[in-house]
């Protein structure tokens, strides 16, 4: 019986170097993977961010490079390190595509958070996704000081359409009283405020969910759901606010989905920026989690300009269209 595996290292420079709270990203590496059977192609990316709590790009590489996979049974007998969240995601991925006999998904289109620059380039960049049709826009912040940042969110929240919110994302690295400042700040706009995303430090969970109730301010995890110790924020009543989740970070897809379909409705399913080919099972899960009630946090395509996915900023995004590119993707690489 025909079986084969292969994969292939790629290096993605961002557009424009990212700046955020943890410094400056200048371009993406991953690993392609692709099984092919007697009838079926299944394709898997591992894109690891250590920062996030993942093995490093070196540990993923060795992992893989020491496989010897003869077979479908020798595949799915596999035993992945939990160290090795990346690789348990993607290997899953593959697993699933080739032994799945469900329906495929239908041309879904489902909504996007529209993407915002750190620093000055935020306002210029908030009126053009607005034009586009955005109803959701994310921001970092926490890069510059607070008074400066304020002031460049106080700019443009007034011009905002009705109905259209805010998620302010500081990737853990405000203190607790900066977080009080910008939670009193804030209140004049509180029905413009979707949430803060991961203000405090992983460990800080406590004074969060304090702070959100006192000042009426939803607030919403991120990378305090990272590695083993981030599951119990998965169980039912555990957190009141989102959970945003980037599952190409967290590990076997089969043991996210379980996790998730109990809690659909505080899901906000999140890019890493990834390729198609992450991006692809991504929307999978948030599909199989029917988790729609928050526009998911994948405009990232726009922050690259080559053949690894669809360079464009969109207030939605296609199923199919993602699917198909993700094919080509791999036929081009291998």
């Amino acid at each position: 019986m025909k079986f084969s595996f292969s994969y292939k290292s790629y290096n993605r420079p961002f557009v424009k170097s990212l700046r955020t709270a943890n410094g400056i990203w200048a371009a993406r590496e991953g690993i392609f993977l692709k099984l092919e059977s007697a009838d079926r192609v299944a394709i898997g990316e591992v894109a690891p961010i250590p920062e996030f709590g993942t093995e490093s790009l070196e540990l993923a590489q060795a992992f893989i490079t020491s496989l010897e996979i003869q077979s479908l049974e020798a595949l799915k007998a596999l035993e992945i390190p939990a160290s090795l969240p990346c690789c348990a995601f993607a290997f899953s991925s593959i697993i699933k595509q080739l032994t799945n006999t469900s329906t495929p998904v239908d041309n879904a289109q489902l909504p996007v958070a529209a993407l915002l620059p750190s620093g000055s380039e935020m306002p210029g960049a908030f009126i053009k996704k607005q034009s586009l049709g955005f109803r959701t826009f994310k921001w970092k912040i926490g890069v510059e000081a607070l008074d400066l940042e304020f002031g460049r969110l106080q700019s443009v929240i007034e011009q905002i359409s009705e109905g259209a919110v805010f998620r302010l994302d500081a990737n853990g690295s405000l203190s607790k009283t900066d977080l009080e400042h910008w939670l009193r700040l804030c209140q004049p706009y509180k029905s413009k405020i979707e949430f803060f995303e991961q203000p405090l430090a992983v460990g800080q969970e406590t004074d969060m969910a304090s702070l959100s109730k006192h000042y009426g301010i939803p607030i919403a995890l991120d990378e305090s759901l990272n590695g083993p110790s981030g599951v119990p924020w998965f169980v039912p009543g555990t957190w009141a606010g989102p959970l945003v989740i980037k599952p190409c970070l967290l590990g076997n897809v089969d043991l996210q989905l379980k996790r998730y379909k109990k809690l659909p409705q505080q899901l906000v399913v999140s890019s890493s920026f990834e390729s198609s080919v992450g991006l692809l099972e991504c929307l999978r899960i948030a599909l199989s989690c029917e988790a729609r009630r928050y526009a998911l946090g994948v405009d990232t395509r726009s922050a690259f300009n080559d053949g690894y996915g669809i360079s464009e900023s969109s207030p939605e995004i296609a199923y199919k269209t993602i699917e198909e590119h993700a094919k080509r993707l791999v036929d081009n690489e291998f």
